[in-house]
């Protein structure tokens, strides 16, 4: 990790908790000035350490989605069979998250979807006969208690 000093630290804080917030509201609540935060800033785009700035949404305000977590068994490991798995969870958009795990599964999908019939379609697009997929486990999420995507610095 690039060497971090304590301002740059408050600056990554505050900014995960509301990255719309002015470099005037940034300098008040970090103290320093408008201009060096905004030089902070672009320096830690530059570097990669702010990767995205995104708008989290409101699920429940959006016809109350699915959020589904499913558990992934491959067939047989290897690099060419992992890379293929890699490489089509990434074009499915009710994909959330996909992580490359050890123990007993070789992947965990978090994915996003309408209602049940959109889930089902989904896993056959998804897992094709073809795919190698051994097993797979479905857990559906009743409530979301924590659903947070900041780092803790």
């Amino acid at each position: 990790m690039n060497a971090l000093d304590s301002f740059d630290v408050a600056l990554l804080k505050t900014l995960q908790e509301d990255c719309q917030q002015t470099s005037q509201q940034l300098a008040e609540k970090i103290g320093l000035s408008p201009t060096a935060i905004q030089r902070r800033i672009k320096r830690l785009r530059e570097q990669g350490i702010i990767h995205k700035e995104v708008a989290i949404l409101n699920s429940q305000l959006l016809g109350n989605r699915m959020t589904v977590i499913i558990q992934v068994i491959l067939e047989k490991g290897g690099p060419r069979i992992v890379d293929a798995f890699k490489r089509r969870v990434i074009k499915f958009p009710e994909v959330q998250q996909c992580y490359y795990v050890a123990g007993e599964f070789d992947f965990v999908l978090i994915v996003n979807v309408a209602n049940i019939a959109e889930y089902d379609l989904l896993t056959r697009k998804l897992f094709p006969d073809d795919m190698k997929i051994s097993k797979f486990y479905t857990i559906i999420a009743i409530e979301a208690v924590k659903a947070d995507l900041s780092l803790p610095l």
